[in-house]
């Protein structure tokens, strides 16, 4: 997976998302920043529609004091799905197995993911 900061432009994150080519986005209705309210999802969305790469479903957890328009058959909620949904089992890893992908800040060209 990839942390991404709440803050970037749209474009930033398209640009992630072209890169890392995720099937599923997960990300929070918004955030605060000291006193000010970030919505994230109008940014989510506005990336979605500039990536290239196509993001099969977007969870989204629904903040209190911020909420997400959702797209139906795309955007599907946090909590919603916790309460239809059953534990999984474990998948098994190899402990060389990919875990993060950490991006560059991009101050000397395209950033880049690393592992």
């Amino acid at each position: 997976h990839s942390v991404v900061f709440g803050g970037f432009a749209a474009r930033e994150l398209a640009i992630r998302i072209d890169d890392a080519q995720p099937k599923v986005l997960l990300t929070a209705s918004g955030g605060m920043e000291i006193s000010k309210i970030i919505p994230y999802k109008p940014l989510v969305d506005q990336a979605l529609r500039e990536a290239k790469h196509p993001v099969e479903k977007v969870v989204v957890f629904q903040r209190d004091f911020v909420q997400a328009d959702m797209q139906d058959g795309r955007d599907l909620d946090w909590m919603a799905l916790r309460e239809t949904t059953a534990p999984a089992d474990y998948v098994e890893l190899d402990a060389t197995d990919p875990l993060y992908i950490i991006y560059t800040s991009g101050t000397t060209g395209k950033p880049k993911g690393v592992v």
